[in-house]
C-alpha cells in the first residue's frame, strides 16, 4: 500500500510536471 502511495504521488509529479512544460511551451 505505502509503494502504491510512493507511485502514485511521483506519477503525480510527473503529470505536474508534463502540465507545467505544456502552458510553458503554449505560451511560448
Amino acid at each position: 500500500m505505502a509503494k502504491e502511495t510512493k507511485n502514485f504521488k511521483a506519477s503525480h509529479l510527473i503529470m505536474a510536471k508534463e502540465t507545467t512544460n505544456f502552458k510553458a511551451s503554449h505560451h511560448g
